[in-house]
């Protein structure tokens, strides 16, 4: 194997387990997920030649990010989508919130939100990327990152209570 061979190889073998975390977040099915993986997998080794070595992390999220979408698209949710300016940047009480449900509830609720939601909230809150990382991988500033990550919990809380699951903030 060459040494680009090698170095992809160690790529993949080192960032597997969060593709298919992510992947398993964004699906509801472990079948489904290691599918998006594989074409995930499958995509960066014809575009490896290509890459420039830059953020390996963030370049296979934005491949499982595309193919996701790919599947995303089958389902078809609408959503409005606001400007960040009418979102403010402010401190997310929801936080507090969500540690007080099952994570299980959380997980479940999650599958019925946008694949971008379900994307920004699964980066960012599930996986703890930082803001950084998971602003190139979307291809986004980082202050969208925050003004999506907060109109997404907000989604999430407002279907949990929906559902009957905790109540409110105060």
């Amino acid at each position: 194997m060459s040494e680009r061979g090698d170095q992809l190889d160690r790529l993949i073998r080192a960032e597997l387990p969060l593709l298919y975390r992510v992947a398993k977040h964004l699906v509801s099915s472990a079948a489904l997920a290691e599918d998006l993986v594989g074409a995930t997998l499958f995509k960066a080794c014809r575009a490896f030649p290509q890459y420039d070595g830059r953020h390996p992390r963030a370049w296979l999220i934005k491949i499982l990010r595309n193919e996701a979408n790919q599947h995303f698209r089958k389902r078809s949710t609408t959503e409005v989508e606001l400007d960040d300016a009418e979102i403010g940047h402010t401190p997310h009480p929801e936080a507090g919130y969500f540690k007080r449900l099952d994570l299980s509830q959380i997980l479940e609720t999650m599958q019925t939100l946008s694949a971008d939601s379900m994307m920004i909230l699964v980066l960012c809150d599930i996986e703890e990327l930082p803001y950084s990382e998971v602003a190139d991988a979307l291809e986004i500033p980082i202050g969208t990152v925050a003004s999506r990550l907060r109109r997404a919990r907000l989604k999430l809380k407002d279907k949990l209570e929906r559902q009957g699951f905790g109540g409110d903030l105060r």
